[in-house]
Protein backbone atom coordinates (compact mmCIF):
# COMPACT_ATOMS: atom_id res chain seq x y z
CA UNK A 1 0.00 0.00 0.00
CA UNK A 2 1.39 3.76 -0.78
CA UNK A 3 2.26 6.20 1.77
CA UNK A 4 0.57 8.68 0.20
CA UNK A 5 -3.32 9.65 0.33
CA UNK A 6 -4.47 9.69 -3.22
CA UNK A 7 -7.61 12.06 -2.67
CA UNK A 8 -8.83 15.49 -3.51
CA UNK A 9 -7.67 18.14 -5.90
CA UNK A 10 -6.53 20.87 -2.90
CA UNK A 11 -3.68 22.98 -2.04
CA UNK A 12 -0.23 23.01 -1.76
CA UNK A 13 2.63 23.02 1.29
CA UNK A 14 5.76 24.75 2.33
CA UNK A 15 8.81 23.82 4.79
CA UNK A 16 10.91 25.54 7.54
CA UNK A 17 13.29 25.87 10.69
CA UNK A 18 12.34 25.62 14.48
CA UNK A 19 13.06 28.76 16.81
CA UNK A 20 12.05 31.96 15.55
CA UNK A 21 13.01 35.60 17.06
CA UNK A 22 11.50 38.62 18.58
CA UNK A 23 10.32 40.89 15.86
CA UNK A 24 7.74 43.92 15.55
CA UNK A 25 6.84 41.80 12.43
CA UNK A 26 5.69 38.85 14.72
CA UNK A 27 1.77 38.14 14.48
CA UNK A 28 -0.46 36.02 16.80
CA UNK A 29 -3.10 33.43 16.37
CA UNK A 30 -5.36 37.06 17.42
CA UNK A 31 -4.28 38.84 14.67
CA UNK A 32 -6.36 40.57 11.85
CA UNK A 33 -3.87 39.49 9.32
CA UNK A 34 -4.46 35.86 10.37
CA UNK A 35 -7.91 35.72 10.53
CA UNK A 36 -8.14 37.23 6.98
CA UNK A 37 -6.13 34.27 5.86
CA UNK A 38 -8.26 31.88 7.52
CA UNK A 39 -11.58 33.28 5.88
CA UNK A 40 -9.38 33.15 2.71
CA UNK A 41 -8.74 29.60 2.69
CA UNK A 42 -11.97 28.80 3.85
CA UNK A 43 -13.48 30.53 0.62
CA UNK A 44 -11.19 28.67 -1.53
CA UNK A 45 -13.56 25.51 -1.12
CA UNK A 46 -10.68 23.44 -0.88
CA UNK A 47 -8.89 21.05 1.94
CA UNK A 48 -8.11 24.28 3.58
CA UNK A 49 -6.08 22.44 6.96
CA UNK A 50 -3.57 20.59 4.22
CA UNK A 51 -3.15 23.58 2.00
CA UNK A 52 -2.27 25.26 5.65
CA UNK A 53 -0.17 22.71 6.52
CA UNK A 54 1.67 22.61 3.25
CA UNK A 55 2.64 26.51 3.37
CA UNK A 56 3.78 26.08 6.79
CA UNK A 57 6.18 23.41 5.44
CA UNK A 58 7.39 25.60 2.68
CA UNK A 59 7.56 28.74 5.12
CA UNK A 60 10.10 26.71 7.46
CA UNK A 61 12.28 25.76 4.43
CA UNK A 62 12.83 29.68 3.96
CA UNK A 63 13.86 30.21 7.66
CA UNK A 64 16.71 32.32 7.91
CA UNK A 65 20.09 31.55 9.32
CA UNK A 66 20.41 34.70 10.94
CA UNK A 67 23.16 35.90 9.38
CA UNK A 68 24.82 38.98 9.23
CA UNK A 69 23.83 41.61 6.61
CA UNK A 70 26.16 43.81 3.94
CA UNK A 71 29.16 45.10 6.00
CA UNK A 72 29.74 48.44 5.55
CA UNK A 73 32.41 47.30 2.50
CA UNK A 74 29.96 46.00 0.66
CA UNK A 75 27.30 48.88 0.86
CA UNK A 76 30.07 51.53 0.08
CA UNK A 77 30.89 49.43 -2.92
CA UNK A 78 27.12 48.77 -4.23
CA UNK A 79 26.59 52.25 -4.22
CA UNK A 80 29.70 53.96 -5.86
CA UNK A 81 28.87 51.45 -8.52
CA UNK A 82 25.92 52.52 -8.95
CA UNK A 83 23.97 49.63 -8.81
CA UNK A 84 21.79 51.23 -5.87
CA UNK A 85 21.73 54.93 -4.76
CA UNK A 86 21.77 54.83 -0.35
CA UNK A 87 18.35 55.27 -0.50
CA UNK A 88 17.38 52.29 -2.88
CA UNK A 89 19.76 50.57 -0.90
CA UNK A 90 18.01 51.25 2.39
CA UNK A 91 14.74 50.82 0.78
CA UNK A 92 15.63 46.93 -0.66
CA UNK A 93 16.62 46.09 3.41
CA UNK A 94 13.67 47.42 4.55
CA UNK A 95 11.03 45.04 2.00
CA UNK A 96 14.31 42.20 2.50
CA UNK A 97 13.59 42.64 6.21
CA UNK A 98 10.19 42.49 6.13
CA UNK A 99 9.87 38.85 3.94
CA UNK A 100 9.71 40.52 0.70
CA UNK A 101 11.93 37.02 -0.70
CA UNK A 102 9.69 35.02 1.22
CA UNK A 103 6.62 36.54 -0.28
CA UNK A 104 8.07 35.85 -3.68
CA UNK A 105 9.42 32.67 -2.58
CA UNK A 106 5.68 31.54 -1.87
CA UNK A 107 3.98 33.05 -4.53
CA UNK A 108 6.17 30.93 -6.52
CA UNK A 109 5.62 27.74 -4.52
CA UNK A 110 1.63 28.19 -5.00
CA UNK A 111 1.59 29.39 -8.80
CA UNK A 112 3.89 26.20 -9.85
CA UNK A 113 1.20 24.21 -7.42
CA UNK A 114 -1.47 25.39 -9.28
CA UNK A 115 -0.32 23.52 -12.49
CA UNK A 116 -0.52 20.05 -10.69
CA UNK A 117 -3.24 17.33 -10.26
CA UNK A 118 -4.36 15.08 -7.66
CA UNK A 119 -3.71 11.39 -8.06
CA UNK A 120 -8.20 11.39 -8.82
CA UNK A 121 -7.59 13.85 -11.29
CA UNK A 122 -4.52 11.93 -12.99
CA UNK A 123 -6.55 8.50 -12.96
CA UNK A 124 -9.66 10.14 -14.63
CA UNK A 125 -7.51 11.81 -17.36
CA UNK A 126 -5.30 8.87 -18.03
CA UNK A 127 -8.26 6.57 -17.62
CA UNK A 128 -6.25 4.44 -15.00
CA UNK A 129 -6.94 4.17 -11.07
CA UNK A 130 -5.40 5.93 -7.98
CA UNK A 131 -3.65 2.62 -7.67
CA UNK A 132 -1.88 2.29 -10.62
CA UNK A 133 -1.02 6.28 -10.91
CA UNK A 134 0.79 5.77 -7.65
CA UNK A 135 2.47 2.77 -8.60
CA UNK A 136 3.64 4.85 -12.03
CA UNK A 137 5.12 7.29 -9.77
CA UNK A 138 6.92 5.06 -7.56
CA UNK A 139 8.19 3.57 -10.82
CA UNK A 140 9.08 7.01 -12.09
CA UNK A 141 7.36 6.59 -15.30
CA UNK A 142 5.43 9.96 -14.38
CA UNK A 143 6.18 12.47 -12.04
CA UNK A 144 4.79 12.79 -8.40
CA UNK A 145 5.47 15.30 -6.07
CA UNK A 146 4.88 15.21 -2.26
CA UNK A 147 3.04 17.38 -0.49
CA UNK A 148 2.64 16.62 2.90
CA UNK A 149 1.22 13.14 2.86
CA UNK A 150 -0.45 13.37 -0.64
CA UNK A 151 1.23 13.45 -4.22
CA UNK A 152 0.77 15.94 -6.64
CA UNK A 153 1.42 15.86 -10.24
CA UNK A 154 2.49 18.70 -12.15
CA UNK A 155 0.81 19.00 -15.71
CA UNK A 156 3.41 19.40 -17.92
CA UNK A 157 3.89 15.67 -18.63
CA UNK A 158 0.47 15.75 -19.82
CA UNK A 159 -0.46 15.76 -23.37
CA UNK A 160 -4.04 14.60 -24.43
CA UNK A 161 -2.55 14.15 -28.05
CA UNK A 162 0.67 11.72 -27.67
CA UNK A 163 0.32 8.19 -27.34
CA UNK A 164 -0.72 6.77 -23.58
CA UNK A 165 -1.45 10.63 -23.11
CA UNK A 166 2.44 11.43 -21.69
CA UNK A 167 5.01 13.59 -23.54
CA UNK A 168 7.41 10.97 -25.35
CA UNK A 169 10.44 9.88 -23.91
CA UNK A 170 9.05 11.25 -20.14
CA UNK A 171 10.82 8.28 -18.39
CA UNK A 172 14.28 9.04 -20.35
CA UNK A 173 14.60 12.50 -19.23
CA UNK A 174 12.89 12.19 -15.24
CA UNK A 175 16.02 10.75 -13.68
CA UNK A 176 18.08 13.79 -15.03
CA UNK A 177 15.99 16.13 -14.05
CA UNK A 178 15.03 14.94 -10.73
CA UNK A 179 19.09 14.07 -10.60
CA UNK A 180 20.03 17.89 -10.52
CA UNK A 181 16.48 20.05 -9.38
CA UNK A 182 13.50 20.27 -7.48
CA UNK A 183 9.94 20.09 -8.51
CA UNK A 184 9.33 23.81 -9.04
CA UNK A 185 13.32 24.24 -10.90
CA UNK A 186 12.21 21.42 -13.04
CA UNK A 187 8.57 22.82 -13.76
CA UNK A 188 10.07 26.61 -14.67
CA UNK A 189 12.44 24.67 -17.24
CA UNK A 190 10.00 22.48 -18.74
CA UNK A 191 7.82 25.98 -19.55
CA UNK A 192 11.00 28.19 -20.78
CA UNK A 193 11.74 28.13 -24.21
CA UNK A 194 15.51 27.24 -24.58
CA UNK A 195 18.23 28.91 -26.84
CA UNK A 196 19.21 25.25 -28.12
CA UNK A 197 15.64 23.70 -28.93
CA UNK A 198 15.08 25.61 -31.89
CA UNK A 199 12.14 24.00 -34.78
CA UNK A 200 10.20 26.18 -36.43
CA UNK A 201 11.05 28.48 -33.79
CA UNK A 202 12.52 27.76 -29.84
CA UNK A 203 10.74 25.59 -27.97
CA UNK A 204 9.89 24.61 -24.51
CA UNK A 205 11.06 21.34 -23.29
CA UNK A 206 8.03 20.25 -23.00
CA UNK A 207 6.77 21.22 -26.57
CA UNK A 208 10.45 20.11 -27.91
CA UNK A 209 9.50 16.01 -26.43
CA UNK A 210 5.80 16.55 -27.19
CA UNK A 211 6.48 17.44 -30.94
CA UNK A 212 9.23 14.20 -31.39
CA UNK A 213 12.34 15.94 -30.47
CA UNK A 214 15.60 13.44 -29.44
CA UNK A 215 15.56 13.70 -25.37
CA UNK A 216 19.08 13.67 -25.61
CA UNK A 217 19.27 17.61 -25.77
CA UNK A 218 17.17 18.16 -23.17
CA UNK A 219 19.61 15.67 -21.17
CA UNK A 220 22.34 17.79 -22.50
CA UNK A 221 21.14 21.36 -21.27
CA UNK A 222 20.54 19.71 -17.78
CA UNK A 223 23.76 18.14 -17.79
CA UNK A 224 25.43 20.85 -18.71
CA UNK A 225 23.52 22.85 -15.92
CA UNK A 226 23.15 25.81 -18.56
CA UNK A 227 21.74 29.37 -17.93
CA UNK A 228 18.20 28.44 -19.42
Amino acid sequence: MSAYDSTADSVPSPQGGAGHKESEFRVDSGDDAIAEFVDTVNDLGVDGRWLVQGLTDFLRRQKRGGGPGMTAEERKFVVESGSMTEAELVDSEKRVAKGSLEKSAAELWLGTYQETWSASTVAHFMGWTEDEVLAAAEGQRIYGVPVRDRLRFPRWQFSLGSPGRLIPHLETVLPVLTEHWDWISISAFMSVRQRSLVAEGRKTPRSWLRDGGDPAAISEIIEGDKYW
